[in-house]
């Protein structure tokens, strides 16, 4: 019984070498090596993107998709003198390459390239636009009550201009609204929209 046993154990060990060696002079073959230094910088990419992608698929909890297509995409800008001698103008960019601008019964149609519009865009993206609030012709100020308490007082600013810019697309949409206080770098990109959009009426 004892000699059985110890020949069993030796050819198990046996064995379990053979395939230990056989599994190792597989994988340092040439062909071998060449074709796993190939794939594994593949796997790691693959794992490594993958994983946040499928996990956020928008922009933060309030922002729109990662990805979306162009001809979807639609910006809408209004300008309110808040005076009504003077008309409110309208313009509305186009992912499909063209834009319209509004101003009283005026209605007119231009070119506006997707290079330009996708440059609009990352100008918006810079500013955290999609982080900013919906609203800013509100104006907030506190004072102090008899009982020691501080009360919170809001002025809607309804006699004044305001300034309203959408961006929207299949799903999803943010509009943010302003006056004169801002925000400035919001509003210098609309001044850019507005006198490029103006230019090429002109020129037509």
């Amino acid at each position: 019984m004892t000699s059985n046993a110890g020949e069993i154990i030796f050819l198990a060990a046996a064995l379990s070498l053979w395939r230990r060696r056989s599994l190792t002079s597989w994988a340092l073959l040439p062909r071998y090596r060449t074709s796993l230094a190939r794939l594994l910088p593949v796997f790691i990419l693959f794992f490594a993107g993958s994983t946040p992608m499928a996990a956020e698929r928008t922009l933060g909890p309030d922002g729109p998709p990662l990805a979306y297509p162009i001809q979807e995409v639609n910006l809408h800008l209004i300008r309110q003198a808040g005076n009504a001698a003077f008309p409110v103008q309208r313009i509305s960019l186009s992912g499909k390459g063209s834009a319209t601008f509004e101003r009283g019964n005026e209605l007119l149609q231009v070119a506006y390239p997707t290079a330009e519009l996708i440059d609009l865009l990352n100008e918006l993206y810079k500013i955290r636009f999609f982080e900013l609030p919906s609203q800013y012709t509100t104006r907030y100020s506190v004072f102090l009550k008899e009982d020691g308490m501080i009360a919170t007082s809001a002025l809607r600013m309804m006699d004044t201009g305001s300034t309203r810019i959408c961006f929207a697309v299949t799903g999803y949409e943010k509009c943010i609204t302003y006056g004169r206080d801002g925000p400035h770098d919001l509003e210098n990109i609309v001044n850019r929209v507005f006198d490029d959009i103006e230019k090429q009426v002109k020129r037509k």
